[in-house]
């Protein structure tokens, strides 16, 4: 079934169309990640305040739970926390959705057409952009 250049010009603002939910969606999704990453750094920081508390033996900070002291096993364990994987991970996110959002912000679309062998794009795209 072959569609008609007047088809695909009333195709391209369904398609553009149906990106304007996506935008939304993407913008939530970044805004999401960068909170998590930012929560995440402040993790990190709690956990290696603690450790270095832990390890001279001061626990200023904590005048209401002065006695809740980090034993060294649950030191240990703080230590092994991986945050730098984690927020690898939502950095790669981010990027990608760099990548979508600065794509569904055009409005424009990529349009490849199909032509027989031999006949040439300009007189496709020539109709193409009459009907546009």
């Amino acid at each position: 079934m072959q569609i008609t250049t007047a088809e695909r010009t009333k195709q391209i603002p369904e398609i553009l169309s149906q990106r304007l939910p996506l935008r939304a969606k993407i913008a939530t999704a970044e805004s999401n990640l960068r909170s998590l990453a930012h929560s995440l750094e402040n993790l990190a920081a709690n956990r290696d305040r603690l450790i270095i508390q832990q390890r001279s033996g001061t626990w200023s900070g904590f005048p209401t739970v002065s006695s809740a002291q980090v034993s060294e096993p649950e030191a240990q364990n703080l230590q092994q926390l991986n945050f730098h994987r984690l927020q690898t991970q939502i950095q790669s996110q981010l990027t990608g959705l760099n990548l979508l959002k600065s794509r569904f912000n055009r409005d424009t679309i990529n349009y490849w057409g199909y032509w027989s062998c031999g006949t040439g794009k300009k007189p496709f795209i020539t109709e193409f952009d009459r009907t546009i």
